[in-house]
């Protein structure tokens, strides 16, 4: 009887020395979590290549309608990105971009787009406004009518934006102009509603919103009868 119980002890001495002596260097398992299965903080900042300041300075050599106008970043297949209104000539963006894609700066008005190639300071001259639908109505003319020290606003019937359709606004909500109608509403297309393209940018306006009424600015002009015809006559209508 002592001898199988010698034998039994020295069988689990053994057993255990071996679990004991288990390798160290034994393959990590592998991990098959998928990587939508991962926990991320909240509190994880993605980073993009192209961050900082973009400082666009407009050219203004035609005198187009720039002041309080909608200028934007759009990719390669037209999607606004980000759009800032334009002050003095001057737009600034605080750029977040991927560095595998190409954006461009466009600007409605007369459909000016440069490709960004770097952040920082962007000079931008702008080209005419597109062609009326009309082209007999175009004049190559150019006579400045911002002589005074201010200047027609939102000439370009870009403000408030609209992404497509039309819509009504009070008159307090598009920038420079008024109505004589008594809700004060003012109607406005995005260029292709209806199969009516706008005659220079994006958008335009309708006259008549809900009553027949007028739509109309304080232009600033140089004095004199005849500047005043010329203004008038050289002034891209949209009604």
């Amino acid at each position: 009887m002592k001898l199988y119980r010698l034998t039994f002890l020295l069988i689990l001495a053994i057993s255990i020395i071996s679990c004991n002596n288990k390798k160290t260097d034994d393959p990590e398992p592998e991990i098959t979590q998928s990587m939508l299965e991962l926990d991320i903080s909240t509190d994880f900042n993605w980073s993009a290549s192209r961050q900082g300041e973009l400082i666009i300075t407009l050219s203004n050599p035609l005198n187009v309608s720039t002041e309080l106008e909608y200028i934007q970043i759009v990719n390669e297949q037209g999607t606004v990105i980000d759009h800032k209104t334009v002050y003095n000539n001057t737009a600034t963006f605080e750029v977040n971009l991927p560095d595998d894609a190409d954006f461009y700066v466009y600007f409605p008005v007369t459909t000016d787009k440069v490709k960004i190639e770097e952040l920082g300071q962007l000079t931008i001259e702008l080209g005419p406004t597109v062609d009326y639908i009309y082209p007999s109505l175009k004049s190559t003319d150019v006579v400045s009518c911002t002589a005074c020290d201010n200047p027609m606003v939102n000439g370009g019937a870009e403000l408030p934006y609209r992404a497509s359709g039309w819509g009504l606004y009070n008159e307090d909500a598009v920038p420079g102009w008024e109505t004589t109608a008594t809700d004060n509403k003012i109607e406005m297309w995005v260029s292709g509603f209806q199969g009516v393209p706008a005659q220079e940018g994006r958008q335009f306006f309708e006259l008549n919103a809900n009553q027949v009424a007028a739509l109309y600015q304080e232009l600033c002009l140089e004095p004199g009868f005849y500047n005043i015809l010329v203004c008038l006559a050289s002034w891209k209508k949209r009604c």
